[in-house]
């Protein structure tokens, strides 16, 4: 790695070190398995969403298995703000 390349790597280590939301990401456990939790439920949500060939929008409408999922990713990641933003 060049000199220009590890002085910007060391930057951007520091900002993210400095970074409040980044040291609540590195410090709760409870925090970081809501934003999981919530990425699984959207990637459930879009794999069957775009792969039983009725097209995203007709899942997102009628398939209630979609629409679950959806919603608990809706409400990890709502769970997740919370937690982000208590002191």
């Amino acid at each position: 790695m060049s000199k220009t390349k590890a002085a910007r790597a060391g930057d951007i280590y520091e900002t993210a070190r400095e970074n409040p939301y980044v040291q609540r990401l590195v410090e709760d456990e409870d925090l970081r398995e809501s934003l999981k939790d919530a990425f699984e439920a959207a990637k459930g949500a879009y794999g069957r969403a775009t792969g039983n060939g009725k097209g995203a929008v007709k899942s997102v409408a009628g398939d209630k298995k979609v629409q679950k999922e959806l919603r608990k990713a809706a409400e990890n990641l709502q769970e997740a703000s919370e937690k982000l933003r208590a002191p």
